[in-house]
C-alpha cells in the first residue's frame, strides 16, 4: 500500500535542540531556586492572592453574561459554551493561584462539564448543572472563600458528586 510507505517516510526522529544550553551553559537549578527564593516567591503570591480574587470579578461578569445568554437561548449552546469555558478557565486559574482551592475546583468542574466531547445537545439537566456551577462560583467569589472552604467546601464537593454526568 502506497499510503503506509508514505507514513513511514514522514516519521523521523529529530535531534534535540541544544541552542539554549549552548547560550547559558550548564546551570544548577538548586542555585537559582534556593529555599529562601521559594519562600519569598510564596510570600509574594500569598500577599497578592486577594488581588487575584479581585481580578476574578471581571471573569465572573463574563461567566454571568454567558450564562444569561445560554439560559435565554439554550439552542445556541454551541456558540455560548466557548465563552463559559473561557471564563471558567480564567476563574479556575486565578483562584488557584490565589489560594482559593474551592473556587478553582468548582470552576474546573464547570469547564470540564462544558468541554465534554460528543455532546449533541443540551438537556434540562445540563442547564440545571451549569446553573448550579455558576451560582456556586458567584457565591464563593462574593464571600471571598479561600482555601478548601471548610465545612461549606465539603458540602459543595458532596453536591458536585451528586451532579456528575451520568
Amino acid at each position: 500500500m502506497a499510503g503506509e510507505d508514505d507514513r513511514e517516510q514522514e516519521a523521523r526522529i529529530l535531534p534535540p535542540d541544544y541552542s539554549l544550553w549552548e547560550k547559558i551553559g550548564s546551570v544548577n537549578l538548586d542555585l537559582i531556586f534556593t529555599p529562601h527564593a521559594i519562600e519569598e516567591a510564596q510570600r509574594a503570591i500569598t500577599e497578592k492572592s486577594r488581588d487575584l480574587l479581585d481580578e476574578v470579578a471581571s471573569d465572573m461578569k463574563s461567566l454571568d453574561r454567558a450564562w444569561k445568554e445560554l439560559s435565554s437561548s439554550p439552542d445556541r449552546w454551541r456558540g455560548i459554551f466557548p465563552n463559559i469555558v473561557s471564563a471558567a478557565f480564567a476563574i479556575k486559574t486565578k483562584a488557584g493561584l490565589g489560594d482559593c482551592e474551592l473556587i478553582a475546583t468548582v470552576s474546573k468542574s464547570l469547564q470540564l462539564f462544558c468541554e465534554q466531547p460528543g455532546r449533541h445537545g443540551l438537556s434540562e439537566r445540563d442547564i440545571e448543572i451549569i446553573a448550579w456551577h455558576v451560582d456556586s462560583i458567584k457565591r464563593l467569589v462574593a464571600l471571598k472563600i479561600s482555601g478548601s472552604g471548610g465545612d461549606l467546601g465539603k458540602a459543595i464537593l458532596a453536591e458536585m458528586e451528586k451532579i456528575k454526568p451520568e
